[in-house]
């Protein structure tokens, strides 16, 4: 497993940057990870991924999804899917966007293939918001972020914990990251606040323990048919 620390400090939001995540074997060959910050009035042009499936989220400001025949508002904790090969691009105007995203199979190369805005692309993006429930005095669990009905190769849920509830992450995936979006947890003995990040593959799942009264997490989840030709 692997631990990712103050990233909202690391990524400089007054300069574009995209930054990828130096993930070891065996998660590298099962999803990249990403955090990006996109200044205001500005613009993270079309681009796409050929193979891959792509899940980011807003952890901080607003903006707009770009589609190749279309815009959508994008505010703090919206969770957007990408289906492979269809242009997506980010546009900023008064505030600044950090967004950690994730793509299946990976690809973390810089994503700057434009792509002209009357291409027409397969698919369509989808955007859901991540719950954030006050949390209770029972026990936390995790909901899906995007509908049920929405099958993918990696999905995306949601928990909020209050202090010493513990919370194991979804099983079942071949891979997987935790993100720590609000709040802080601990993993394996480590102490992640807002925004770190728990990476791993092949092994069983991590139990968080919410070490705040306002926990929120977001588990990226990567399933075992997500692991197709990359190469194709």
């Amino acid at each position: 497993m692997q631990f990712f620390t103050n990233l909202g400090t690391q990524a400089d939001v007054n300069s574009f940057t995209r930054t990828a995540l130096p993930l070891d074997e065996p998660a590298r060959r099962y999803l990249s990870v990403v955090v990006a910050a996109i200044p205001a009035n500005t613009a993270f042009p079309l681009h796409l991924h050929p193979v891959s499936e792509d899940l980011f989220v807003v952890v901080s400001g607003s903006g707009h999804l770009m589609e190749s025949d279309r815009k959508r508002p994008l505010s703090r904790l919206d969770a957007v899917w990408v289906p492979p090969g269809h242009a997506h691009g980010l546009t900023t105007e008064r505030e600044a966007v950090l967004e950690i995203g994730c793509q299946v199979p990976p690809d973390d190369t810089s994503a700057d293939v434009a792509v002209p805005q009357h291409t027409p692309s397969p698919g369509h993006a989808i955007i859901a918001p991540v719950k954030s429930r006050t949390p209770t005095c029972g026990e936390p669990s995790w909901s899906s972020v995007f509908p049920a009905s929405h099958r993918q190769r990696i999905r995306l849920m949601s928990a909020s914990l209050r202090a010493a509830q513990q919370l194991v992450a979804p099983s079942g995936p071949s891979a997987g990251a935790i993100i720590v979006v609000r709040g802080a947890g601990q993993i394996d003995g480590h102490i992640l606040r807002a925004l770190a990040v728990a990476v791993y593959a092949d092994e069983s799942p991590p139990c968080v323990i919410a070490q705040d009264d306002d926990t929120l997490l977001v588990a990226v989840l990567v399933f075992p048919d997500a692991v197709c030709n990359q190469a194709a």
